[in-house]
């Protein structure tokens, strides 16, 4: 057997390996998760920093969220209070309004007896 007839098998052979080298090199890199690449490291740098001011913004905003629904409770018992003290000096203003009206349909009775125990106050 002479190298001319082994030529196409080496030849299947190396294209075979050379292939399957490729291949396992390529799935390696896209399974990784990791592009060796200063762009890339540059911009998961970036993506690290922008999550980590997310999370401190939204840290942030939940303390805010917190003192706001505290405020609200707050407020709701303060309104809660003032609408019974609204209700009570409305009862309180009808009462005096009545008491008003009898005093002066009281002064326009004295008034008459006044004018009729003195004639000469007309």
């Amino acid at each position: 057997m002479d190298l001319t007839s082994f030529a196409p098998v080496l030849a299947a052979i190396v294209t075979a390996a050379g292939a399957s080298v490729v291949t396992y090199l390529t799935m390696r890199r896209a399974k990784s998760g990791r592009i060796n690449s200063s762009e890339a490291d540059i911009l998961w740098e970036e993506s690290t920093a922008i999550r980590r001011e997310l999370r401190d913004q939204v840290g942030q905003l939940e303390n805010h969220i917190g003192r706001n629904e505290a405020e609200i409770s707050h407020l709701r018992v303060e309104n809660a209070d003032l609408k019974h003290e609204v209700l009570k000096l409305r009862s309180e203003n009808a009462g005096l309004t009545l008491q008003i009206e009898g005093l002066k349909a009281e002064n326009v009775d004295l008034r008459r007896k006044q004018e009729s125990l003195t004639p000469e106050a007309r």
